[in-house]
């Protein structure tokens, strides 16, 4: 809620802003302390221990009068003639409203008759006429299948398989050491840059040989499987059955156990 001082501040403008120019400013005194809370007051009732100020109101603005524009009259509003029930006058200036364009209807082409009987001409039943006004449309020949240029061979084999080692038990020698023998049927078709690979429980030991027999070193004692595989381009074309073995560790011989033989 504003003070007393301000209400009185606020009075004392506006009767200065409406006054007449004759009239003289008087100045009015204001008295300002500071309460036991320590906020600042302003009163215009003298109090005791207060300070007066003098507050020396502002001259008085003369009016000037403005000269305002005239009203901008206002356009009645427009009245849709459709609402209204009339029918709307054509305008010169009006917009030709788009038809949309249907293409023509499709005639299709007059079926050719039959052949009428000419006298003494055997006449045939109505459907064979039917028949033989109705022209007779062949199937288009599928094209010949493209043949294949003499470098890229089609897989030719037919049997793979591993002679060496059998399935089971298998005694390796020093080092862990095997042998593996394939046995291919046809032969490798080098010309065709067909090579062998052989995979030891999914990794490769030996790659890009054409050879058919193969000594694969440390291997540990355990179960393991063998897969010989045919290579071409780095693909796989054909391969064995897998081979598990057993694999027992090398028999320990005289100079290794550091015994002496009877």
């Amino acid at each position: 809620m504003p003070s007393p001082l301000h209400q009185r501040l606020a009075a004392a403008l506006l009767a200065l802003l409406t006054a007449p120019a004759f009239l003289s400013a008087q100045a009015e005194d204001i008295y300002t302390y500071t309460n036991s809370q320590g906020d600042v007051v302003f009163t215009d009732h003298p109090t005791k221990g207060a300070k007066k100020i003098t507050v020396t109101p502002p001259p008085p603005i003369p009016l000037t009068p403005i000269n305002l524009p005239p009203p901008t009259p206002v356009a009645p509003p427009a009245v849709n003639p459709a609402a209204a029930g009339q029918t709307p006058a054509a305008s010169p200036n009006a917009l030709v409203p788009s038809v949309p364009m249907t293409p023509p209807p499709v005639t299709p082409a007059p079926m050719p008759s039959a052949p009428l009987a000419t006298p003494g001409s055997p006449s045939l039943p109505a459907g064979d006429q039917l028949k033989a006004a109705q022209p007779t449309l062949t199937a288009p020949s599928a094209p010949a299948a493209a043949t294949p240029p003499m470098t890229q061979r089609s897989n030719h084999y037919q049997t793979l398989q591993i002679t060496e080692p059998k399935a089971g038990v298998v005694n390796a020698r020093a080092g862990g050491t095997i042998f593996v023998q394939t046995e291919l049927s046809p032969p490798l078709d080098i010309t065709a840059g067909d090579r062998l690979r052989i995979l030891i429980d999914g990794n490769t030991r030996v790659d890009d040989s054409t050879g058919n027999r193969f000594m694969i070193s440390d291997l540990t004692p355990g179960t393991h499987a063998i897969i010989a595989v045919v290579m071409r381009q780095g693909k796989n074309i054909f391969q064995s059955n897998p081979v598990v073995i057993q694999l027992q560790p090398a028999a320990a011989t005289p100079e290794t156990s550091g015994g002496a033989p009877n």
